[in-house]
């Protein structure tokens, strides 16, 4: 249903601690990536406008792997099998 469900159905076949570590980590580089676009966010890193093409640039990466995954999604629905 998700971007992160291949990486779901791996960690759960290593069980619990495949599944728990997974979690961890996820949690973990929530913190990291949060952390990171708040230092660099109060100016004391980057300049403002710096800081705004960095955010456009990581929308547009974003962008381009929603599109891609939907593109993805679509195609196994439409054809009704797994052309990666």
């Amino acid at each position: 249903m998700t971007v992160g469900e291949p990486i779901i159905k791996s960690s759960v076949e290593h069980g619990r601690k495949g599944l728990a570590v997974m979690y961890a980590s996820h949690v973990w580089m929530d913190y990291a990536w949060l952390t990171f676009l708040a230092v660099i966010g109060t100016g004391a890193v980057l300049s403002m406008t710096v800081y705004r093409v960095v955010m456009i640039g990581v929308g547009i990466i974003l962008a381009y792997y929603g599109i891609k995954y939907v593109a993805h999604s679509l195609n196994i629905t439409l054809r009704g099998k797994d052309r990666t």
